[in-house]
C-alpha cells in the first residue's frame, strides 16, 4: 500500500496536468475570439482560428504574413 506522501504527489500531478489543459483551452479559445473578431466574425473560419490560436498559444505560430491570411470582407 502507497503511503500518504506518495498518494498526495500522484494527486498533485494529475490536478497540475488537469490545470494546465484547462488553462490552454481557455487560452486557445480566447485568442480563437480574437481572431475571430478582428475579421469581422465571418462564418466559415472557425477551424482555421482555432488552429492558429493553437500555434500561437503553443509558442509555434510562424511569423504573420498579411498574404497567407486572407479574410474576406463582410458583406
Amino acid at each position: 500500500m502507497a503511503d500518504t506522501a506518495e498518494l498526495h504527489e500522484t494527486h498533485s500531478a494529475r490536478d497540475l496536468s488537469e490545470i494546465d489543459w484547462e488553462e490552454r483551452h481557455r487560452r486557445i479559445a480566447e485568442a480563437a475570439y480574437y481572431r475571430a473578431e478582428r475579421r469581422g466574425f465571418t462564418p466559415g473560419y472557425e477551424e482555421e482560428d482555432w488552429i492558429a490560436a493553437e500555434r500561437e498559444i503553443d509558442g509555434s505560430a510562424e511569423e504573420f504574413h498579411a498574404e497567407d491570411n486572407y479574410f474576406p470582407s463582410p458583406k
